[in-house]
C-alpha cells in the first residue's frame, strides 16, 4: 500500500466521531444553504472532492472571523492541546472502548483524533500531510477496518469527501428551518447543540453507508458519539466551546453577507455593521456557485423501503404496507402542524400584530411533500384509504396586550387550502379559534382578537363568568366577514372559580346590553361552541329556575336545567316550563339545531306553510338542510303538529350524524333493538332505523316496555331525549 493510501472507512467513522461529534467545528460551514433559505438564487451542482475545495472552504472561513473570533477558536484548540498526551485518549474513550484495542492504539486514535479537530483551523491542509505520512495512524486504522469486512485500500482524500458530505447534510437541515428557527439558532446555545445532535443522529441514520455499517459492526451508536462530544466540550470547559460555536456561526453569517443579529437582512456594503436601510437600493449579494446533491432525507428512503415491500405483497401484506405508510406520515405531519409565532408579534401601545408569510409557507410546503408522498405510496398500492387530516396550528402564545392580529397573505391561505389539513388552528392566551379548511377562507386573512375583564362588563353582574369577554372579528380578502358558512369552533379556556356548576356553562354572545345564550360543550378545561358569526362571547354559569317541574324533577328536572342553561329549551313564559305539554315539529328542529350547535347555511325551501318571516323559518331550513327532518309532503311541513316520539327519536339520531358525534354510516340491529318494545313492530317503516339507533344508544328507553311511537311527545321527554344525545361520545 502506498503512502497516501489509508482506510477509508475508518478514518470516516473517526472523523464523524471526532469533528463531528466533538462540534468544535461549530455548524459545519458552507456558502450555500441559508441564502436559499433567504431567497436568493443559488445553482446546485456535484460537490468536489478535491483538495483545493476543501481547503477554499476552510480559508474562507477564516477571512470571515474577526479578531476576538479567531482568538476564540486558537483559546478552543490550545485547550485541546492542554490535555495531557495519556489523557487525550479518554475523550474519545465511548468510541474506541467499543473496538477493543491495546492501550497502544488507543494512544494512537487518540492523537489522530486531536489531530483531526484542526480540519477547519488549518487552511493550508497540514493534516492531510500527517495523515498521508504516519504510518501508526495507518497500520491501526488498517487492522480495525479489515476486522470489520470493509475496503481499506481508498485515497485519504476520501476524509475531505466525507467532511464535504457532513456539510451538506448540513445545508439540506439548515434549508428546512423557517427564519424564525435561524435567528434563534444564532442566539441560543441549547439551539446550537441540538442543531449539532440532530446533524450526528442523521449521519448515523444512513443506512447503507459505509460509516454505519462500520459503527454497527463495532457496536457504536448515536449516543456514544454525543458522549464524545460532551467530553471534548468538558475537557476544555463551556465557555471556552462555547465561545468557539458562536464565533464560528458568526464567521458563517458574514461569509453569506447577512447580519447574524437579523438573519435573513443583506448588509449594507457601505456600512457593514447595519442591516441595509430603507432608502438605500436592494442589495443582491453573490454567493460561489456551490453543486449540492442532497441525499434522500429519511422520509423518502422510508417509503422507498415500503415501495419495495409493495411490489411483491399480498393483499394482506399491502394492507399492512398501507397502515404503516399512514402512520408514517401521520408522525412527520405532527412535527410540521405546528407554527411558534410567540416571538413574531409587534407591539403598539395596547395592540399585537403577527403578520406570517415565509415562515408559515415553509411548515406547509413540508406538510404537503409529507402527503405527496402518502398519497403517491396509496395510488401505487391500489388502496382507497383516506389522506390523515390533522389541523395546522398556529401558536401566538401569551400575548400581554388586549389586542391582537393575526395576518396571514392570501397566497399562504390558498396553501394551506391546497393541503388536507382538517382546520387552521389559532391559538393565544390558551384561547384556540378553529378555521375549517374551505373556500371561504382561503383569502387575505387577518384575524382579531379583543380580550377584556368581565368584571367590568354591566351585562354581566347578575353571572359568575369564568372567562375574559372576546370580542372576534375577521377580515377575508379585504372586506369584514361577521357570518360564515362553515362555523368556526372557539375553545374557550375555562377558569376554575368555588362553586360553579359546570354543567350549566354556556357561551353567551353578549348582544346591546343582554346576553344570548349559545350553549357549547365541556371539553376538559375549555368550552368549545361552533360560531357562524363573530361577535362578543363570554362563558357564564347560567341558572334557570322553572315553578312547575315539580313532577318531572325525579326524571327530568336536571336535564331541563342543564338545557335551559345553554339556551337550547325556554321556557312559556311567567316562570312556568310546561313539562307535560306538546312539542311541534318546528320547536324540536330548533331545540337541536341550538343544542348541537348546527346554525349554518339555511335553505329556504319550497314549503308553503314556513313563511320566511316566521321565528321558526331558519331552524326548518337548518334541519332539512342537514337531513335531520323531511316535509310531511313536498310543499307541507307542518311546523305546528305536534311530534311523535318515533319522530323525535328518528330526528335525534339524524342530528347526532350530522353533528358527527357518530359515523355516518352508524346503524343498529333494528329488529333485535326495537323487538325489546312490546310494541317495536308498529313503528312506521320510514322511522324504523332511527328509532332502533336511539334505542341502541340508550336515548329512548320506553315506558313499561312500550315505546309508544305514535303519542305525542312531552316537552320533559324533549329535554331528555336531547340531553341524552348531548351525552353520546
Amino acid at each position: 500500500m502506498s503512502k497516501n493510501k489509508v482506510g477509508k472507512n475508518i478514518i470516516k467513522c473517526t472523523v464523524a466521531a471526532t469533528v463531528l461529534a466533538g462540534s468544535l467545528s461549530g455548524i459545519p460551514l458552507s456558502t450555500n444553504g441559508v441564502s436559499q433559505l433567504f431567497g436568493v438564487p443559488v445553482v446546485r451542482a456535484a460537490s468536489s472532492s478535491t483538495q483545493s475545495d476543501l481547503l477554499g472552504k476552510i480559508k474562507q472561513l477564516h477571512e470571515a472571523l474577526d479578531a476576538a473570533g479567531k482568538e476564540n477558536l486558537e483559546a478552543a484548540l490550545k485547550a485541546v492541546q492542554a490535555v495531557p498526551d495519556d489523557s487525550k485518549h479518554d475523550l474519545i474513550r465511548p468510541v474506541i472502548g467499543k473496538f477493543n484495542l491495546t492501550e497502544d492504539q488507543k494512544h494512537v486514535l487518540g492523537d489522530l483524533a486531536n489531530e483531526i479537530l484542526y480540519l477547519n483551523y488549518d487552511p493550508e491542509g497540514a493534516f492531510l500531510e500527517k495523515l498521508r505520512s504516519n504510518e501508526a495512524y495507518r497500520k491501526v486504522l488498517v487492522e480495525l477496518s479489515s476486522a470489520a469486512g470493509l475496503d481499506t485500500s481508498v485515497s485519504v482524500d476520501a476524509v475531505m469527501e466525507y467532511f464535504l458530505h457532513i456539510q451538506d447534510l448540513a445545508q439540506i437541515k439548515l434549508l428546512a428551518l423557517s427564519a424564525v428557527e435561524l435567528s434563534a439558532l444564532t442566539k441560543d446555545e441549547s439551539k446550537q447543540e441540538a442543531f449539532l445532535e440532530s446533524l450526528l443522529a442523521d449521519v448515523r441514520k444512513e443506512e447503507n453507508s459505509p460509516v454505519n455499517k462500520l459503527l454497527n459492526h463495532y457496536g457504536i451508536n448515536s449516543e456514544d458519539l454525543k458522549a464524545v462530544k460532551n467530553n471534548i466540550r468538558d475537557a476544555i470547559g463551556q465557555p471556552v466551546y462555547s465561545a468557539a460555536v458562536n464565533s464560528l456561526v458568526k464567521a458563517y453569517f458574514k461569509i453569506l453577507d447577512l447580519d447574524a443579529a437579523n438573519p435573513g437582512v443583506p448588509v449594507d456594503p457601505v456600512d457593514p455593521v447595519d442591516p441595509v436601510d430603507p432608502v438605500d437600493p436592494p442589495v443582491n449579494p453573490t454567493y460561489p456557485t456551490v453543486i449540492v446533491t442532497p441525499p434522500a432525507s429519511d422520509l423518502d428512503s422510508t417509503f422507498n423501503q415500503l415501495l419495495q415491500k409493495l411490489a411483491n405483497a399480498s393483499d394482506s401484506e399491502k394492507q399492512e404496507l398501507v397502515k404503516q405508510a399512514v402512520q408514517l406520515a401521520n408522525e412527520e405531519l405532527k412535527k410540521v402542524q405546528t407554527l411558534d409565532a410567540s416571538k413574531l408579534a409587534v407591539v403598539a401601545g395596547n395592540e399585537a400584530l403577527v403578520e406570517l408569510g415565509p415562515e408559515l409557507n415553509d411548515l406547509l410546503d413540508k406538510a404537503k411533500a409529507i402527503l405527496d408522498k402518502l398519497a403517491d405510496f396509496l395510488n401505487k398500492a391500489g388502496s382507497k384509504e383516506s389522506l390523515p387530516s390533522v389541523a395546522f396550528k398556529i401558536d401566538l402564545g401569551n400575548v400581554a396586550q388586549e389586542t391582537v392580529t393575526l395576518k396571514i397573505p392570501e397566497a399562504s391561505m390558498q396553501k394551506w387550502g391546497a393541503i388536507p389539513f382538517g382546520s387552521l388552528d389559532v391559538t393565544v392566551n390558551g384561547l384556540t379559534a378553529s378555521f375549517p379548511r374551505a373556500d371561504e377562507f382561503q383569502k387575505s386573512f387577518a384575524f382579531t382578537i379583543k380580550q377584556q375583564d368581565a368584571s367590568q362588563q354591566a351585562s354581566l353582574k347578575a353571572y359568575k363568568a369564568v372567562s375574559p369577554v372576546y370580542d372576534f372579528s375577521l377580515t377575508l380578502g379585504g372586506v369584514a366577514t361577521e357570518s360564515f358558512d362553515h362555523p368556526i369552533s372557539l375553545w374557550i379556556p375555562v377558569a376554575a372559580s368555588a362553586g360553579v356548576d359546570k354543567e350549566l356553562l354556556s357561551a353567551a354572545r353578549i348582544d346591546n346590553g343582554s346576553l344570548k345564550f349559545q350553549g357549547g360543550e365541556l371539553n376538559g378545561d375549555y368550552l368549545v361552541e361552533p360560531r357562524n358569526h363573530f361577535s362578543s362571547y363570554v362563558v357564564v354559569e347560567n341558572k334557570v329556575a322553572f315553578n312547575d317541574v315539580l313532577s318531572v324533577k325525579a326524571w327530568a328536572g336536571r336535564q331541563i336545567e342543564v338545557l335551559a342553561a345553554k339556551g337550547a329549551i325556554e321556557g312559556r313564559g311567567n316562570g312556568s316550563f310546561d313539562p307535560k305539554g306538546t312539542v311541534t315539529r318546528a320547536e324540536f328542529a330548533k331545540m337541536l339545531i341550538h343544542a348541537f350547535n348546527l346554525e349554518g347555511k339555511s335553505e329556504a325551501g319550497s314549503f308553503s306553510d314556513v313563511p320566511s318571516q316566521s321565528w321558526f323559518a331558519p331552524y326548518v331550513g337548518y334541519a332539512v338542510n342537514k337531513g335531520i327532518i323531511n316535509g310531511r309532503t313536498a310543499s307541507l311541513f307542518a311546523p305546528n303538529a305536534p311530534i311523535t316520539r318515533a319522530e323525535m327519536a328518528t330526528m335525534v339520531s339524524r342530528t347526532l350524524k350530522a353533528s358527527n358525534k357518530i359515523g355516518k354510516e352508524a346503524a343498529a340491529g333494528t329488529d333485535t333493538n326495537l323487538a325489546a318494545f312490546k310494541d317495536g313492530a308498529s313503528i312506521n317503516a320510514s322511522l324504523r332505523e332511527g328509532a332502533a339507533l336511539a334505542a341502541s344508544l340508550n336515548i329512548v328507553i320506553g315506558d313499561n316496555g312500550y315505546f309508544k311511537p305514535n303519542a305525542n311527545a312531552s316537552r320533559a321527554e324533549a329535554a331528555v331525549m336531547i340531553y341524552r344525545a348531548l351525552q353520546v361520545k
